[in-house]
């Protein structure tokens, strides 16, 4: 959707005596009251080809055809691909490696002595360009890399130069495609780093407000970047970083940020570490609003039998699906409501009625998941929302205080391509056709391209499509992720909310006069101890894709000895169900389950399900003496996965332990609740 401006804000603007031009700065979001703010979709996580590991796979576009793509344009790709989107995105951000800048700029320049250098002969070779893209990123502890010179090494003032230049370049296409009212650019770029012991990634993007920025990124690599760990090697530092950008980037010279980790389920735990102290835990919640849920390389919103006892948290894995093992009893996936013990006209809906009988083994100490086909509890964003109340609790600040995103993360500047549809592959020649999207792969460090997906979407509620707007909503974290379609979805809080208030024509209004947005705490305006909290939640579906089957709401809260804990609720059905009282699961009913979706040509049944689904909800188990968090969920009825869409459309077979359909969805941020004692 792209947003155009209101009727008040051109009328207020002419008032100013502004000029709407590419690249201003106006700001059009005065005035504008909470309850008009409109969601607006975009990618905040795109690579081009400054990115050294998108230039190895052939990838032509860069920052400028990025920005064009996501307004609805057309790019090249591969001679058999010239992808467009369906429907523009509203705003985007250009995320390109920032530790890569420089030397793709030289290796690619033959005016320069390093050109010839055994690091760019490499680069320059396609048929090494995997591996070597392992190499470069992930250094000396990836087994069997063969080293090479780095470019910037032989001369760095060179490669100072050649980075600053093209940060530069990011920056002008920045302000060159930026439109307030019709799309917003984001100047930015990623930090990312990686451990010395394990190649588990801990990667940021890093968001300016606008187009006051640093001279030059930050990457990981550099000495301001870095600290000495136990061994006393150096390796990279979030802290470091933050704390450069806070130098860096002052009020006084114009400039906000904001940094967005990514890739959890990939981090070894890494993202939601333990904080050194209150200090660093402060900082991370003051830099770090937003986490990004969903994207190319798979889902890190939760994992089943890692914390989790949730059937729908077996979305997009990583894993190699053969190696998954049936749970044992006494797992916590044991406590799902069995078919014995349940009527079978309530059985819960479930995507298989095998999925909850699979678990990944949670990891060892020094394990690498990788090798070991195992999980890290703390890799998955909902363990994360539960670790921070302990934290908050211990240390009097929560550092995993995050809303939610998603993105795709390509590396191919196709921003905001996630229909299932038109895959084309995010990682250049590596997966730019079915045959290679069966078999090929991009390295050991992405896995094979079958475990990819098309990524996901950043939602936002903003009064306007500018900078300012988007990057307000960014902060306070009133901001939705989905796994690709354009759902809709809103979450509010408060003590007074009518159970009928979501029948009232304004209850957008009233939810926030007398309530508060996601991204927020519930205040502590309880009328007296019995009063217990109410959530209005919203969802409707995305155009061009299946109805809405269920909304629901995820409950994580530390109980009184000290333990996390997490329970999910259906609070809203579709085709006139209701959830069960006593297990809050939706009915289940065969008739509109099985067979939706016809897997020769993907089509879908285009009736069953609901357009809109939205309720009052209180929560039943609520305890004032226990933090709490809550955020909510909406599932589409399943429609054909990308790699279906692939076997429809060829001669080719189905992927041995991949699904045929998956069921898009979408993630609210959530709402905290602390006693207030």
């Amino acid at each position: 959707m792209t947003n155009n401006l209101t009727l008040k804000t051109a009328i207020r603007t002419a008032l100013m005596g502004s000029v709407l031009v590419a690249g201003s700065q106006t700001a059009f979001a005065d005035g504008i009251p909470p309850h008009e703010r409109q969601p607006l979709f975009g990618d905040l996580h795109v690579h081009t080809n400054y990115s050294l590991d998108s230039y190895f796979g052939f990838n032509p576009n860069g920052p400028r055809e990025a920005y064009h793509f996501a307004r609805g344009g057309e790019v090249n790709l591969f001679a058999s691909a010239s992808p467009k989107l369906k429907v523009p995105l509203d705003f985007a951000a250009v995320t390109d490696h920032a530790e890569t800048l420089g030397k793709k700029a030289i290796c690619t320049d033959p005016k320069l002595k390093a050109y010839d250098s055994d690091s760019c002969v490499a680069i320059r070779n396609k048929s090494q360009s995997r591996e070597q893209a392992e190499c470069n990123f992930l250094g000396p502890q990836k087994e069997g890399c063969i080293q090479v010179t780095d470019p910037c090494d032989m001369d760095n003032k060179v490669c100072q130069v050649k980075t600053r230049d093209q940060w530069q370049n990011i920056q002008d296409a920045a302000e060159d495609f930026n439109a307030p009212g019709q799309f917003t650019t984001f100047v930015a770029y990623e930090w990312s780093a990686t451990g010395n012991q394990n190649p588990g990634s801990f990667h940021r993007n890093v968001i300016f407000r606008n187009h006051n920025v640093p001279n030059t990124p930050l990457h990981s690599k550099l000495p301001e970047s870095q600290v000495p760990d136990q061994n006393g090697e150096m390796i990279p530092s979030p802290e470091k970083l933050w704390t450069w950008l806070k130098s860096e980037c002052t009020e006084e010279n114009g400039c906000e940020v904001l940094t967005i980790p990514h890739n959890s389920n990939l981090s070894y735990g890494s993202i939601f570490r333990e904080p050194e102290n209150r200090g660093y835990a402060e900082l991370q919640q003051e830099m770090e609003p937003l986490v990004e849920i969903f994207q190319a390389k798979g889902d890190s919103e939760c994992r089943v039998g890692v914390g989790s006892n949730d059937e729908l948290c077996d979305f997009e894995k990583r894993d190699r699906r053969q190696a998954r093992k049936r749970c044992p009893k006494g797992s916590t996936l044991s406590k799902l409501p069995s078919p014995v013990q349940l009527e079978d006209s309530w059985l819960s809906f479930l995507p298989s009625r095998d999925a909850r009988l699979y678990c990944v083994p949670i990891c060892k100490e020094n394990s690498n998941p990788r090798e070991n086909d195992c999980a890290w509890p703390n890799s998955y964003v909902r363990n994360g929302l539960k670790d921070g109340l302990a934290y908050e609790k211990y240390l009097g600040v929560n550092p995993f205080k995050y809303g939610i995103i998603a993105s795709t993360d390509t590396h191919n500047g196709i921003s905001g391509a996630t229909e299932e549809d038109q895959y084309n592959g995010h990682h250049g020649a590596a997966d730019n056709t079915p045959e290679e999207r069966r078999v090929g792969g991009v390295g050991g460090y992405l896995g094979t391209n079958d475990i990819n997906n098309p990524g996901g979407l950043a939602g936002v509620w903003a009064e306007e499509n500018t900078r300012d707007s988007i990057f307000d909503a960014l902060k306070r974290r009133e901001t939705f992720g989905t796994s690709g379609t354009r759902l809709k979805i809103r979450l509010f809080g408060g003590w007074k909310y009518a159970d009928d208030m979501h029948r009232q024509p304004d209850m957008i209004q009233q939810a926030y006069e007398v309530g508060v947005p996601m991204g927020s705490d519930l205040p502590n305006t309880r009328v007296d101890e019995k009063t217990i909290p109410k959530f209005l939640v919203w969802a409707t579906k995305a155009p061009n894709s299946a109805n809405l089957q269920r909304l629901q709401i995820i409950k994580g809260w530390l109980d009184k000895k000290g333990k996390t804990r997490e329970k999910v609720y259906d609070v809203a059905c579709s085709d006139g169900l209701k959830p069960h009282p006593k297990i809050h699961r939706c009915r289940y009913n065969p008739k509109t389950v099985i067979n939706t979706v016809d897997l020769t040509d993907c089509s879908y049944s285009p009736t069953t399900g609901a357009v809109e689904l939205k309720t009052v909800w209180t929560d039943p188990d609520f305890d004032s003496s226990e933090r709490a968090f809550y955020y909510a969920r909406v599932v589409e009825y399943p429609t054909c996965r990308w790699s279906q869409w692939d076997v429809a459309r060829t001669i080719l077979k189905p992927i041995p332990n991949v699904p045929a359909t998956i069921q898009e969805r979408a993630w609210s941020s959530p709402i905290w609740y602390s006693p207030s004692n």
